[in-house]
């Protein structure tokens, strides 16, 4: 028999999160986005104005049911991030040498640089500030605590941004977790309705209890993904995997944070202990830097995609290079046919398959989820179809990175959602109807969409009850007819 080439050949298993902004905020780049790739829009909170971000939020939910594809929506909070603030002009060029003083304020009415977060207090002399992820770096030569400024000297000039962000590595702050801003913006998480929030500047996990009892308000409270930015994050790494929904590993500040040369390790690290605890991995920032720019990405940025999906993370992401650059579409486009030709060349060579993350573990739902892939394995199964209420079972069985496709069927359709950022997932939301039995209306509708061929086997994994969270305790290999 003649498979069909949809599972093992097309379809796309690394998920890509596109940072939206004005270069792509428009129904029909939105719409371009989409169909080149886009699983996860991502609305970030340290620019644009909470309308902004509503208006925009459901641009991309019209524009997912217009395709029919399920796009899950990111709230990316700012977070306790030090940021230059607004400018009188557009730029401000500096020389290396130079003297410049920054001041608390949110807005400039001198030559002197605002800087919105009061970091003077802590500030000390020969202290590093780094600006733009460092393109920009000051050292500090003295600090007026009353008049809550610093006199620096310029020891990297490049010109200074309104909003750009900010790091001081040398400097001890307090325990910093949600701001201001950050209670302000979550005064919107139920009108946004997004799928997740991410938490900027995560130092331990009380920090990610704080907010998720902020967010057990909500009837369908979104998940939480940490980003990890800071060194006390990586001191407690584990702990925080363990709690969190998904991590992103935002290279940019973890970088200031650590040094450069440890980014790479750190990014296996948490790779490595994600999957074991099947949490979702997003690598973000400078993936395709150049694209701001340039319709063609650098050989190294293509290095740098194709490593992340060979390493088996849940999506990779994409910044200033949809948001702001001026070629948004080729930069989504390109992140896909990176991880198209990527993953062909796995699907070419793997041979064999083995739970690399089996772990010793109570939960029934990982041990079902575990023995479906490797079922799936055994019988050359076209499918593996997985009933799923929370979405919890689906993300299980694909942190066992499976060749055999894996599809979700939910009646939940936040689940459906969320469920596109998980790597290897195509979700389906279909509302409950008792008069229809549940698994024979399911088989029909995969085939009647043309994912499976009479005669193709599936392994097909449920539960007892099903719509109960928690229940699934069922795997069955199925034939099409």
């Amino acid at each position: 028999m003649t498979h069909l080439t949809y599972p093992a050949e097309t379809l796309k298993r690394t998920k890509i999160v596109a940072t939206l902004g004005p270069a792509s905020d428009s129904p029909q780049i939105l719409e371009q986005l989409v169909k080149n790739g886009m699983n996860v829009a991502r609305l970030n909170f340290s620019h644009g104005t909470q309308a902004w971000h509503l208006e925009t939020a459901e641009k991309v939910r019209k524009v997912s049911e217009k395709l029919r594809k399920p796009i899950a929506i990111m709230q990316d909070l700012q977070g306790p991030k030090f940021r230059i603030g607004q400018l009188m002009e557009e730029k401000i060029d500096i020389k290396k040498g130079q003297k410049i003083v920054l001041f608390h304020g949110a807005t400039q009415i001198d030559d002197r640089i605002p800087v919105p977060m009061d970091m003077f207090p802590y500030l000390k002399p020969e202290d590093r500030i780094l600006i733009q992820d460092g393109i920009i770096r000051l050292s500090v030569i003295s600090v007026d605590k009353r008049k809550k400024e610093a006199l620096c000297e310029v020891r990297v000039a490049n010109p200074i941004k309104s909003k750009k962000g900010m790091n001081i590595p040398d400097t001890k702050l307090p325990p910093m977790s949600l701001t201001e801003k950050d209670l302000d913006d979550l005064t919107i998480t139920g009108k946004l309705n997004p799928d997740y929030v991410a938490f900027s500047f995560v130092q331990d996990v009380d920090d990610i209890y704080n907010l998720r009892k902020i967010l057990s308000k909500h009837r369908n409270p979104p998940k939480i993904i940490v980003k990890l930015e800071t060194r006390e994050g990586v001191k407690n790494l584990e702990a925080i995997i363990k709690e969190t929904d998904a991590i992103m590993v935002a290279r940019g500040d973890l970088a200031v944070e650590i040094d450069p040369e440890n980014v790479p390790l750190v990014q296996r690290q948490v790779i490595k202990l994600a999957r074991k605890h099947h949490t979702p991995v997003i690598i973000a920032t400078q993936m395709l830097e150049s694209m701001v720019t340039s319709p063609e990405p650098t050989r190294a940025e293509v290095s740098d995609v194709a490593t992340a999906i060979l390493e088996h993370v849940d999506a990779v992401m994409l910044s200033a290079e949809s948001a702001t650059g001026m070629y948004p579409v080729e930069a989504v486009a390109m992140q896909k046919r990176i991880i198209k030709r990527v993953e062909r060349h796995r699907h070419e060579f793997l041979t064999d398959f083995t739970l690399e993350v089996l772990e010793e573990s109570t939960s029934q739902t990982t041990a079902v989820a575990g023995a479906a892939s490797i079922l799936a394995h055994q019988v050359k199964a076209a499918l593996i179809v997985v009933e799923t209420t929370s979405g919890k079972t689906a993300s299980r069985v694909a942190s066992y990175r499976p060749v055999t496709p894996i599809v979700a069927v939910t009646d939940e359709e936040k689940t459906s959602t969320q469920l596109a950022l998980v790597w290897g997932i195509k979700s389906f939301y279909y509302k409950t109807d008792t008069s229809v039995h549940t698994r024979s209306f399911i088989l029909r509708e995969i085939k009647r969409r043309g994912y499976v061929n009479t005669g193709d086997k599936i392994v097909y994994v449920t539960g007892a009850r099903p719509h109960v969270i928690g229940g699934t305790n069922s795997i069955k290999v199925e034939t099409i007819v």
